[in-house]
């Protein structure tokens, strides 16, 4: 299951909107009926800012997606973030 599938721009957005935990905490309460810690939400909160430079500065295309919190079928573990696009 996939928590987060957004544009890069659109997760750009969240992130300096200061957005992005709000939206995490919201799709995993209705797409795992899950309520998350404050400690994983403050994770979050602290960690996906400097990922956000990393996408800023690789100059990637707008269209490209970025996944948070991808749980791995038929497995407890998750990928905490994945990048996924299409080049020429």
């Amino acid at each position: 299951m996939i928590t987060y599938n957004e544009t890069s721009s659109n997760f750009l957005n969240h992130v300096y909107e200061n957005k992005i935990g709000y939206v995490l905490k919201k799709n995993i309460l209705t797409k795992m009926n899950k309520v998350i810690s404050g400690s994983e939400l403050k994770s979050w909160e602290n960690s996906l800012p400097q990922m956000a430079k990393v996408i800023r500065d690789a100059d990637i295309k707008e269209d490209t997606h970025v996944l948070l919190e991808y749980k791995l079928p038929s497995s407890e573990k998750r990928i905490d973030f994945l990048v996924a696009g299409q080049d020429e």
